[in-house]
């Protein structure tokens, strides 16, 4: 009898219940991944939604930065509260703050929190003093969570309104050129270009063969130019064809400020001897020169550095001096220019700019820095005479006389609060200063808030 084969039961049952298993396995693997995809999406979208209100709040307190006036004449201790008082200004009482007010805390403005939506996405903004940039930070949060964003950029003082810096020459009195005078440059539209602001009917005399470059520009509309023989205007000295480079009637620019307290820490040597001693040639650097002192420096002086001058004060430059650096006259009140104040130079002497000396300890990177200047005058009647050379930068002054065979090739910027006269057979060349050079720090102008490029960071809530 063959044996009995007994057969397994269950096995069918047993791979089902496996693959059951299995299957339930995947799906609950399957389920927490997409929803673990679907708390991940969501938070991006909350982060999303917080970052977006952070970067709308920078564009709010960007716009409200804009509207933000300095006067030119404001002090630098002052600028802070003078933001936040047109930042309250444009914005306490808006609909926007919802009765909440801009707050000034030490170096600091807050921005109250600001709903954008329904959905309660909102931000908050703060702008802090950093030297003279602002940093903007802006918090923002989304309505329906706890996630946040900040963004932050800095800002910085621009001027409103810098159009005189196009110009060469700019006057607020007349200007007068003659005697074969010669102005010259090598960019037509900049350092040849002269602009008057005089109500004078002739607010631009040219004497005979007296050569501008460049065009000529006065705010007077009915003003017009008196014109002698022989004048070249804009490389022609055919009235039909120059005349396309005479403009009346131009917009007044804004006349900078003249604040020079940041050149006078760098003034360390007090003058006490107003009679410079003949014979060795004399040596000074970084000098002030107190009220009344009237020096005339002679026989191969040399002075380098900063040139501080306190009012009342007549400086005379004779008989081959050599200056390197920059004259600074303090403004004060109650002084009148050539009667009070008045600086020469005559003779053969020589005049550089502070770009001639080295950077080193007595002449220190921060001096440099304040900008391409070589004279800053106000209150001041300045001169240049006889066979006098120089190479300099921006000069601003009350008057201004160029006579004799006096030469001079400046960077920069002529400005005058009173009269310029260049006449007889001097020279001036005027060409612009390298790109990216700031304006003379003592030169203030009616300033608004921009970014800084590059600025944007996304930081720590």
């Amino acid at each position: 009898m063959l044996p009995r084969i007994s057969h397994r039961r269950g096995v069918t049952s047993m791979l089902a219940m496996m693959y059951l298993v299995l299957f339930a396995t995947l799906a609950v693997g399957f389920y927490a991944s997409t929803n673990t995809s679907a708390i991940v999406s969501s938070n991006e979208q909350h982060r999303s939604n917080s970052l977006m209100a952070a970067e709308s709040g920078m564009e709010y307190t960007r716009f409200q930065l804009a509207g933000v006036r300095v006067p030119a004449t404001k002090a630098d201790s002052l600028v802070f509260t003078e933001i936040y008082n047109d930042l309250a200004t444009l914005m306490n009482g808006t609909a926007n703050l919802t009765g909440k007010p801009v707050v000034l805390t030490g170096t600091t403005i807050r921005i109250p929190q600001i709903k954008l939506y329904s959905n309660g996405d909102r931000f908050t903004s703060t702008i802090t003093q950093l030297g003279k940039q602002l940093q903007v930070t802006v918090r923002g949060y989304d309505g329906k969570t706890t996630a946040a964003s900040a963004v932050q950029i800095s800002f910085q003082a621009v001027p409103v309104d810098a159009s005189i810096l196009d110009y060469g020459i700019a006057s607020l009195g007349k200007v007068r050129l003659g005697g074969d005078f010669d102005l010259a440059t090598d960019t037509q539209e900049y350092g040849g270009s002269i602009l008057s602001a005089s109500s004078d009917p002739n607010p631009l005399e040219i004497k005979k063969e007296a050569t501008i470059s460049g065009d000529v520009s006065f705010v007077n509309a009915a003003g017009t130019i008196k014109i002698g023989s022989k004048v070249t205007i804009a490389g022609s000295s055919d009235p039909a064809v120059y005349a396309s480079h005479i403009h009346a009637g131009v917009p007044m620019p804004e006349f900078p400020s003249i604040n020079v307290s940041a050149y006078k820490p760098f003034a360390t040597n007090i003058l006490t001897n107003a009679k410079i001693p003949k014979g060795t040639p004399a040596y000074f650097n970084n000098i002030i020169v107190p009220p009344g002192t009237n020096p005339k420096f002679t026989d191969g002086a040399v002075l380098e550095g900063i040139i501080y001058v306190q009012m009342p004060n007549i400086i005379v430059f004779d008989k081959s001096v050599t200056v390197r650096g920059v004259i600074v006259y303090e403004p004060a009140a109650g002084f009148i220019k050539e009667k009070d104040n008045h600086l020469e130079f005559k003779g053969s002497g020589t005049f550089t700019g502070m770009d001639t000396l080295p950077v080193n300890a007595t002449f220190p990177k921060a001096l440099h820095d304040l900008g391409y200047a070589s004279i800053i005058a106000p209150q001041t009647d300045v001169k240049f005479t006889g066979s006098s050379n120089a190479t300099i930068g921006t000069i601003v002054t009350d008057d201004l006389k160029l006579d004799g065979h006096a030469n001079m090739l400046l960077t920069g910027n002529v400005i005058t609060f009173g009269e310029t006269k260049l006449e007889k057979k001097a020279s001036l060349n005027i060409v612009p200063p390298p790109a990216g050079t700031p304006i003379p720090s003592a030169l203030r102008f009616t300033t608004r808030y921009a970014p800084v490029p590059y600025s944007y960071d996304e930081v720590k809530p």
